[in-house]
């Protein structure tokens, strides 16, 4: 994984990275938006493929949203530069509260070899809330011969440039570059637009292994077309209680969690910002969106904006630090 290679018919990411532990705020007051606000429909614009964490994530508070408001909110994807072409549709749209971004923390880092996206989601944007956090899993096909992560290290120590990893996340990516240098093994990296579509590749046996969330994960595992080796948590999670967490392998740095976000664009008024983030809140404590991310193991984070900022302002120091460490290069 040291070796980064371009190879893949599209690079794109669903994108995770660290957060601070996903502590939930409780839920502060609606603030009042201005007179008529909303008077007809919000679009959500998730800048990766469809079927991702992000597009679950925004489709499912989209339709709490909707309710809420009394107005649809539409889903839009628009994928593709990793995240840089949804999140342009954004910046340029105008910033009156009916056009959001649903983005994940993985871009806030550059990719090792790539440029930096050419936007930054606390300039460029108004973070406004942590729609949830979650783990990730390492899966290999239902038929692999890699057992558990030592067949798997093994077996890449043992044939240098042989192996692959998939995934359509940019701090995945990075994770799987350190965990490989931590072991001293290479694998050949393969970019997906979307996670789903790596978990494809995995159960096909495409690719070595795949490097995903749990949420593309999870149909796969429920229909028995993949295997998961380990969790990138700091706990073993209850859906997987069989499956070790990275850290209990002694790899280290990889018990952190990810972040998927509802961004404004920059200059969308407090007031609309405050009343968006008291619904999304609200929404996230709500049992039935509970119940339906438990299963991919997200957890809603019911944060204010401001201490939603401190979290990225945290994830992008704590990764450059790992990389720096792991002597990943990452541009600015």
């Amino acid at each position: 994984m040291n070796r980064i290679s371009r190879r893949g018919a599209v690079l794109g990411a669903l994108g995770l990275g660290a957060t601070a532990s996903p502590g939930a705020a409780s839920a502060q007051a609606p603030a009042a938006a201005p007179r008529g606000f909303p008077d007809r429909p919000l679009r959500f614009v998730v800048p990766f493929a469809a079927g991702g964490g992000n597009d679950i994530l925004a489709r499912l508070y989209g339709q709490r949203l909707s309710q809420q408001l009394g107005q649809p909110v539409v889903v839009e994807n628009r994928p593709g530069g990793f995240g840089s072409i949804g999140a342009d549709v954004v910046m340029r749209s105008r910033p009156d509260g009916y056009t959001w971004m649903v983005h994940p923390s993985g871009p806030i880092l550059s990719d090792p070899g790539a440029e930096r996206p050419p936007y930054d989601l606390t300039r460029d944007f108004v973070p406004v809330a942590m729609l949830g956090t979650f783990p990730a899993v390492i899966v290999v096909g239902a038929n692999s011969p890699h057992r558990g992560m030592a067949d798997l290290f093994a077996w890449l120590g043992a044939n240098p440039g042989r192996g692959t990893f998939g995934t359509g996340a940019i701090a995945f990516r990075l994770m799987a570059e350190m965990m490989a240098r931590q072991r001293g093994t290479t694998a050949e990296y393969l970019a997906f637009r979307s996670n789903s579509e790596a978990v494809t590749s995995a159960a096909a046996n495409e690719v070595t292994f795949a490097f995903t969330d749990m949420g593309p994960a999870v149909p796969a595992l429920d229909g028995g077309r993949v295997r998961a080796l380990a969790v990138a948590a700091p706990a073993r999670l209850p859906g997987l209680p069989a499956v070790p967490t990275l850290a209990e392998l002694g790899i280290a740095d990889m018990d952190r969690v990810s972040w998927i976000g509802l961004f404004a664009p920059a200059g969308t008024p407090p007031e609309i910002v405050d009343r968006i983030a008291a619904l999304v809140a609200e929404a996230g404590g709500l049992p039935e969106i509970q119940q339906r991310l438990t299963p991919m193991a997200i957890q809603p984070d019911r944060r204010p904006p401001e201490a939603f900022r401190q979290v990225i302002a945290a994830d992008d120091r704590f990764w450059r630090d790992s990389a720096a460490r792991a002597g990943i290069a990452l541009t600015r």
